[in-house]
């Protein structure tokens, strides 16, 4: 038997269900369980309205969250030392939900992350504008546009560059304007999973 760890949101008659493990080297070489992560689940048309966010234990990387309001939603799962992971547009309905893919999230000392690179997606209807203050904060970033997203790199500043790339990447996943943000490989394409 699977054991499920519970948590409850603010009242409502949906329940979230999904599976969730780290990444810490090759894709599909070693999968690891995360425990205590961060989840913070918002109404996708509005990020002023939070309908859960809580720190959960996850057990055999299984979690369950009850009592949510049946709605559209945006997912960000989060734990330091790790990617964040950002699904939109989720329906949420009454009952059971299950999200069918293992959510995959990846060390972000992993030594397949190439550090300081990142490519991020905007929503429909969102342009550069309305992320550009992310990123400008840090300096000399490089943006360059990449098909159906685009890509940025941070100076190199030693293993100071694994932190910001980690902060950036989470900084951009909680931005209401960007569909998901992930780190690049080292084999030259954004890893999957995501």
């Amino acid at each position: 038997m699977v054991s499920v760890t519970e948590a409850r949101g603010a009242g409502g008659p949906a329940t979230l269900v999904a599976h969730i493990s780290g990444q810490v080297g090759t894709p599909g070489r070693k999968n690891t369980g995360i425990t205590c992560i961060d989840l913070l689940i918002l109404n996708t048309n509005s990020y002023a309205d939070t309908l859960a966010h809580t720190r959960i234990d996850t057990r055999n990387g299984r979690i369950q969250l009850s009592d949510l309001s049946a709605s559209t939603v945006d997912i960000i799962i989060d734990r330091k030392g790790y990617f964040p992971v950002k699904l939109t547009s989720v329906t949420l309905s009454t009952g059971k939900n299950v999200l069918e893919s293992r959510i995959l999230m990846y060390k972000s000392s992993s030594n397949i992350v190439l550090p300081g690179q990142l490519a991020f997606t905007l929503k429909p209807g969102a342009t550069l504008p309305h992320v550009d203050q992310i990123y400008k904060y840090y300096d000399d970033v490089r943006v360059n546009a990449a098909p159906g997203s685009y890509e940025l790199r941070l100076p190199w500043r030693g293993r100071q560059t694994f932190a910001f790339t980690e902060t950036l990447c989470r900084k951009l996943v909680h931005s209401p304007y960007v569909q998901d943000a992930r780190p690049l490989a080292s084999m030259t394409t954004v890893i999957p999973g995501f």
